[in-house]
């Protein structure tokens, strides 16, 4: 699976690396630390997954503009605004899954498991 990550946070953006290239069935393909730079990154690249920090300015245009394209990505959002009424905001935005930063971070080893990816891709 080729994954792309974007968050303004270098911090967050190397644990997510390491927690994420150390699984067999992922290729990080790229990162990016702001939305303009990401949604061209993405459209060039063509990734599978795509795990975005959605408090990152624009963040959910971001999700709108990637669930506009003709073959998206599926988008993990990350959050630290685990509030229910925003979880329906990314989902309807675009976002096939919603995790919270503080609670659910380890969840994306799991929708990224061989098993998962599968049944994903």
């Amino acid at each position: 699976m080729r994954l792309f990550i974007v968050d303004d946070s270098f911090a967050v953006r190397s644990r997510l690396g390491a927690l994420l290239s150390a699984l067999e069935s992922v290729e990080i393909v790229g990162e990016a630390a702001s939305r303009p730079e990401a949604i061209a990154a993405v459209r060039s690249l063509k990734p599978d997954l795509v795990v975005v920090d959605v408090q990152l300015p624009g963040g959910i245009d971001f999700l709108r503009d990637l669930k506009a394209d003709p073959d998206p990505p599926t988008v993990v959002a990350l959050t630290s605004f685990p509030f229910r009424q925003y979880r329906f905001q990314c989902t309807e935005a675009g976002a096939d899954f919603v995790l919270d930063k503080a609670t659910e971070f380890e969840r994306l080893a799991e929708i990224c498991s061989p098993e998962r990816v599968s049944g994903i891709f």
